[in-house]
Formats: C-alpha cells, structure tokens, sequence
C-alpha cells in the first residue's frame, strides 16, 4: 500500500471514529436529559416557543396601518410552527421505558443529525424575520 492510500485510508477511519464518538456523546445527552432533548436544542425550541409567543400577540394587536407588520409576524409564527414541529419529532418522549431509552436516544442523536441542515436552515430563517420584525417595530414606533 503506497503512503498517500495508507494516509487516505487512516484518515477515513478517523471520520468514522469522530462520527460515531459525536453520535453517542449526543445520544447520551439526549439520555441523561430531562426534557428528551439535549440542551442546545432545548434552548432553541425556548426561543422558538417565545417568538411564537410574540408573533401570536402581534398579530393580534397590530394597529391599523400595519399590514406588513401583520404579515412579517405571521410569517415569523409559521416558521415558528415549523421548527416546533421539528423539535417535537427529535424529543424523546417521557414516557419511554427505561429499557429503551438508551436505543431511542442513538436513534433520535442519529436522526438529529440527518436533519442538522434543516434545522439549521430554519433557524437561520427565523432569526432573519426575527431582525426584520425588530426592525419593522422600530420603524412604526418612530
């Protein structure tokens, strides 16, 4: 075996080992968890549950004029909505029993992971209406 296979073939094996190693340190957070999730996410879904919040009383209470104030908030509970509803699929469920709950939670690290992306794109998504709902805000309070 020349040395650029040997390298290529090591380093393989590394990203394999790096893979599996993050899999299960968040399948064993997902497992020592309280909420069925690990902590960053818990303080996502927080922040996605009080932006709703917001967005539900904005829509709400929006003065007349204030259409594009209405939409962007709407817009924003929907995003909301969504990433909730991700949340929601990727929580352990408390009422797992315990001789499964190590197997869901490898399931549910595994799966968080296929949908890293989607996560992240969302949140990114909210985060952008969020900055242009504050900016709305600030423009019809002036």
């Amino acid at each position: 075996m020349d040395p650029f296979s040997a390298i290529g073939f090591a380093s393989n094996i590394l990203s394999f080992v790096d893979f599996g190693w993050t899999l299960i340190r968040e399948a064993r957070a997902i497992y020592d968890s309280t909420s069925g999730i690990t902590s960053s996410d818990k303080s996502v879904k927080a922040i996605a549950q009080d932006v709703h919040r917001l967005c539900v009383a904005i829509v709400a209470s929006s003065p007349t004029g204030a259409d594009e104030l209405r939409e962007l908030a709407e817009e924003c509970q929907a995003v909301a909505d969504d990433l909730l509803a991700l949340m929601r699929k990727l929580t352990l469920p408390r009422d797992t029993p315990k001789r499964l709950k190590m197997y869901r939670s490898l399931v549910l690290a595994s799966r968080r992971n296929l949908k890293k992306g989607e996560l992240d794109a969302i949140s990114a998504r909210l985060q952008k209406l969020q900055l242009q709902l504050v900016m709305r805000m600030q423009w019809l309070l002036r």
